[in-house]
């Protein structure tokens, strides 16, 4: 089955932000039962996208804004291809 994400969040400040810095956890790996076909990563600010991994292994991008900022937005969108593995885990 291939499944089509499309997140969006934003952050909107009363205050204008002199700067921002978020850690998103949304980037998927690929696996035994998963292939991340293709995914991105957007911020409408001007920023800076550093990608990383945690220490369990997860994918993660921390996002630097540098403000005065209003609002930031971040989209993120990709395709994912997955198969049916009766409940099972493996490959992670």
């Amino acid at each position: 089955m291939r499944l089509k994400v499309r997140h969006q969040t934003t952050y909107s400040y009363a205050r204008a932000a002199q700067s921002a810095i978020q850690t998103l956890r949304m980037t998927p790996r690929s696996s035994d039962s998963q292939f991340v076909r293709r995914w991105r990563v957007e911020i409408d600010a001007d920023a800076r996208l550093d990608r990383d991994e945690d220490a369990f292994g997860n994918i993660t991008h921390t996002v630097f804004v540098v403000g005065p900022v209003s609002h930031i937005k971040v989209t993120i969108d990709g395709e994912v291809d997955t198969t049916d593995a009766n409940g099972i885990v493996s490959g992670t």
